[in-house]
């Protein structure tokens, strides 16, 4: 990404045993998880906003979980097996 405070190596998003975590990458990498700014490594769940810098807002789905917020057992086998 570039823009407004973002660093060459701002963070590093990780995907580990069905959790994504993001790390900031030192102290002036301003991330953010729901409007909250984190300065250590912090577990994303499903519906969090994620920001970076000063401009750019991403929303984490994970898509092993429902609209409802629930955990579905069948995602996973859905998303393995797309057609097309």
């Amino acid at each position: 990404l570039l823009g407004p405070g973002i660093l060459p190596h701002h963070c590093n998003l990780m995907h580990s045993e069905g959790m994504v975590t993001v790390t900031p990458h030192g102290p002036d990498a301003d991330t953010f998880v729901d409007g909250q700014r984190i300065t250590e490594t912090t577990v994303l769940r499903s519906g969090s906003t994620l920001q970076f810098g000063s401009a750019h807002v991403f929303k984490f789905v994970d898509p092993m979980f429902d609209q409802g917020g629930k955990r579905d057992p069948n995602a996973a086998m859905r998303s393995r097996h797309k057609s097309g």
